[in-house]
Formats: C-alpha cells, structure tokens, sequence
C-alpha cells in the first residue's frame, strides 16, 4: 500500500512541479542559503524532496533543520515535540550563512513555539521567515513583538503548485523590487494606506483568543481560508472583537472549499459589519496563485480598487 501511495505522490508532485530549473530562481542575489524549518508539521518526503531538489538546482545553498523532516508523510503520522521545533527554528535563526528561513508546510501546530519563544533575543538579529496557513500564528506574535521580517505566502512545498507569476512576484517581494499594481474587487470603495496584516482567518482568530494577535490600526488586513465551514462564523467573531475596529481596509484573498457565489454572499455580509473599505479578489491563498506579502512594505489602494506596492 505505501508503495502506491508512494507513486500516486511522486506523480502528483511531477505534475506540480514543472518547468526548468529556472522556474526556482526565486529568491533575489542577496538571499543565497536559505534555512528549512517545520514549525507546524512535516510535509510529504516526495513532494519536499523535489522541492528541495529544485531550490539546489537553481544554485541556493539549502540548510535542512535536524528535525524539519521527521515523521514525514507517509513513513509516519506523528507530532514532533515543540521543543524540537522550537530548536530548529533558533538553529536557523541565529545560523550566520542563513539569509532567509523557508517554512516546509503549516498544518497544525505553529502556535506551540509561540510561549518558546524568546522575542528579545532573536530582535537581536533580522531575519526572513516565509510561510502562511498555520505558520501565521507564530508569523502573528514575531510581527506583534516587531521581531524578524515576516513575508506571508508560499511555503517550500506549496511552491510546487504555485503558478509562474506567483513565482515571479515571491522574488520581486522578497527584493523590494517594484512589483505589478493588482486589481482588486470592489465591495466598499476607499483609498488608503499601510502597511499589512495577513494570515489564515482561522490562525489570526486564535492568535486573537491567544491574545498574541498583531494589531490592525492603521494596517491592510488580508484574509485567506483553506476551510469550508464556519468562515461566516470566525469572521463575526472578530468583527465582535473589535479587530477590525482601526484598521485601514480588509482584502480577501482566496476561500477555497467554498463556491464563488458563497464567497461573495458571505463578503457582503461582513461589508455590513464593519465601515472601512473592503475588497477581494486578491491571489493569495492555498490555490496555484499566491502571491508573497511583505507585511512591512506600505501598500495603497485607490479609489480605482488598484492595489500598489
């Protein structure tokens, strides 16, 4: 059976992964080793192998963390110990060749590292970590505790999937490079500025309960979802909170699991509970679109629903 299974993964990740070697140039000179972590759960051997095997035909110095690959689907399901994620991430962070930490996956349980760890130490050194879906709450409370430069979008295995332009647009952020104005969906029109807040609705909703949520004055939030049920529900929550209280415009990303026509439906509804602009239509999220977001970098939307950055 697990050679089967076996199969089916290799195939699937040989569909994802596509194109020449030049397709994985995706990080800007200055980024030249790059650390992988699992902060929430390992990923599936086949796919993070071609990943890997992809980021070092492309010329990056890859450095695996000791316990990044254990328990990999599908030898095992198991959680790796906390604290053995927690040490990969110190080991990564505090590494002198590493240029920018690459989460595997999200999955479940990033949210553990976050009473780990030690916040005043590692402002001591700036540091890239790049994630999104569960890798958001740990991404939540190194933002709040202005802690490391976090950029939420494709992880190493997600990347597989990921289409030309989202490649393409993950080097320009990461180089603060001009990137391409992006139109965007109207539900409420506004123009404003700021820098962001981005993350998986479920995780930014636990980092709030958590209460090591990132405060959204005066920022752009972005919204992304992997699940198909109780979206409407979260998302009342944190209106209910006050977490959009101050902030300066809501975008949605992509809902996957839920029809285009429930989307938009439950959009509009939200629209009616807060007052600042909202809008949607922005690739971001867990489909073959998903375009990196610098949290840091001072985004604008006009009253023509264009997002510039």
């Amino acid at each position: 059976m697990k050679i089967i299974l076996l199969f089916v993964l290799l195939f699937n990740c040989m569909l994802y992964a596509g194109g020449d070697k030049d397709s994985w140039k995706i990080f800007p000179d200055n980024i030249k080793t790059i650390a992988i972590v699992a902060p929430g759960m390992p990923g599936k051997k086949v796919q993070v192998d071609i990943a890997l095997a992809k980021l070092r035909a492309a010329g990056y110095k890859v450095k695996v963390m000791p316990n990044a690959r254990l328990y990999e689907y599908p030898s095992e399901i198991k959680k790796v110990p906390a604290e053995k994620r927690f040490n990969d991430l110190m080991q990564a962070w505090f590494d002198p060749e590493v240029d920018a930490i690459w989460c595997v996956r999200g999955g479940n349980y990033s949210r553990e590292l976050v009473k780990l760890a030690d916040y005043d130490k590692m402002r001591k050194r700036p540091m890239i970590l790049i994630g999104f879906s569960d890798i958001t709450c740990l991404q939540q409370a190194l933002q709040k505790n202005n802690v490391g430069r976090v950029f939420s979008g494709p992880s190493l295995t997600s990347m597989l999937r990921t289409d030309q332009p989202s490649r393409d647009w993950f080097k320009r952020c990461l180089g603060n490079i001009e990137i391409s104005p992006v139109k965007l969906k109207t539900l409420r029109g506004g123009s404003c500025s700021g820098k962001a807040v981005a993350g998986h609705l479920f995780l930014i909703n636990a980092a709030v309960n958590g209460k090591y949520a990132v405060s959204t004055a005066d920022k752009i939030v972005f919204l992304e979802s992997s699940v198909g049920r109780g979206n409407e529900k979260i998302l009342k929550q944190l209106v209910n909170s006050g977490y959009f209280k101050n902030c300066k415009a809501v975008v949605f990303g992509e809902f996957i699991n839920m029809s285009q026509k429930a989307q938009l439906k439950m959009f509009q509804e939200f629209t009616k509970l807060v007052s600042c602009p909202v809008y949607y239509g922005y690739p971001y999220g867990h489909g073959t679109a998903n375009y990196l977001i610098d949290v840091d970098r001072v985004k604008h939307i006009g009253e023509d629903a264009v997002l510039r950055q």
